[in-house]
């Protein structure tokens, strides 16, 4: 059967950085992107090619990377709860939106910038920006639609669906 949309979604940063981006040194970032993300540049091209020729009439979406935040919400209401943190007074700071300031300005937004260019070569090919709807400095008004520091949770989803302008059938 035909298909009509083929949708390209990774996690970006970890695939570029070859680990958890909060385990890595702020000096090897630059060298571990300009090592990995020609490659992973290359097999998204090897996947358009390959669904333009065994699916031709399907349109490919590469979805950027969501902006990335600083900590997972959900470890603030951990945080807040936790009685020992009331039993003794202690102070526990946490931002549940505060945005990651390393990885998104050094590895998802040009990352992302380089997917768009890819996309802008094909007639069957869009990219989508997911920075155009997760604002950045408006965190506090879509932090709600993420599950942890980099994952949108179903709510998210649907609310990303809502910028699609396509036949569900």
């Amino acid at each position: 059967k035909p298909i009509k949309y083929f949708i390209i979604g990774q996690r970006l940063d970890t695939l570029i950085l070859d680990t958890a981006s909060d385990n890595i040194g702020q000096d090897r970032v630059q060298t571990l992107y300009e090592r990995n993300a020609p490659t992973l540049l290359e097999a998204y091209e090897v996947t358009i090619n390959a669904v333009q020729k065994a699916q031709p009439q399907a349109k490919v979406i590469i979805m950027g990377q969501v902006p990335k935040l600083k900590e997972e919400p959900a470890h603030c209401d951990q945080r807040k709860n936790t009685p020992i943190n009331h039993l003794f007074d202690l102070e526990y700071a946490c931002d549940p939106y505060g945005i990651d300031t390393r990885m998104n300005p050094e590895v998802i937004i040009p990352f992302n910038n380089e997917l768009e260019s890819l996309a802008s070569r094909y007639d069957h090919v869009e990219f989508f920006d997911p920075h155009e709807i997760f604002e950045i400095g408006k965190e506090d008004e879509w932090g709600k639609y993420y599950r942890d520091d980099d994952h949108i949770n179903p709510d998210g989803s649907n609310y990303v669906e809502t910028f699609f302008d396509f036949d569900k059938k």
